[in-house]
């Protein structure tokens, strides 16, 4: 087969040879040049969009945690104490940035703070007119809202109040909750708080209470 196309271009002139070669390479190139020129372009752009990326400043990530979930003991204090045992506390809150080590450009600028908590208080066996009985347990349920203010880098104080629900015997009373924290942040995510606690109900005492608080950042 070769040696037969071999002997028919010895046959044509060779500038018919010439002309056919000139046509058949313009025609390669005019199928191959708009593919290849469509590819070079798409490749500069996708070149120009890095090189762009790659000069573009990295954002600056955002100093402290947003979240902390809180856990620790609670102990009531004054008319509160005589008829309940310390108690079990827990809890959540948020706030924008500002849990944990902090710049010290935030120092002493306050932060907005949020949270839902839960004490839960054990009754204490009384003696009154001569009479032995055992109150019931306490549960004590909150929502509140208030300010964080850091006094130093590990350390900040907060203050939140809002409404409450506390249930004794099954029977549940709506009350204002007051707080109060001080916490200490010497680990990475982990934090150490002294909290202090007023739940007010019209026509009755205030149940005051104290505690410490172990809390996890995130």
């Amino acid at each position: 087969m070769l040696r037969l196309c071999r002997q028919v271009a010895s046959l044509l002139p060779k500038s018919l040879i010439f002309i056919s070669m000139t046509r058949l390479l313009y025609t390669f190139c005019r199928l191959v040049y708009p593919a290849a020129r469509m590819a070079f372009l798409l490749l500069c752009l996708a070149c120009s969009r890095y090189a762009r990326a790659q000069d573009k400043p990295a954002l600056p990530k955002a100093a402290g945690y947003q979240h902390e979930v809180r856990a620790g003991i609670s102990l009531p204090v004054d008319v509160f104490s005589k008829t309940h045992l310390a108690g079990f506390s827990a809890g959540y809150a948020w706030s924008r940035h500002r849990f944990g080590t902090i710049a010290k450009k935030k120092i002493g600028t306050p932060g907005f703070t949020a949270g839902a908590g839960i004490d839960y208080f054990l009754g204490k066996r009384a003696v009154t007119a001569g009479y032995a009985f055992r109150p019931g347990n306490y549960l004590l349920g909150s929502l509140t809202g208030g300010v964080l203010l850091p006094f130093c880098r590990q350390w900040q104080a907060e203050i939140a109040a809002g409404p409450a629900l506390g249930i004794y015997k099954g029977i549940g009373s709506f009350l204002i909750a007051g707080r109060g924290r001080v916490s200490y942040y010497g680990l990475k995510r982990m934090a150490m708080g002294i909290t202090a606690g007023c739940n007010a109900e019209k026509n009755a005492a205030a149940l005051w209470s104290v505690g410490i608080q172990a809390s996890r950042n995130f």
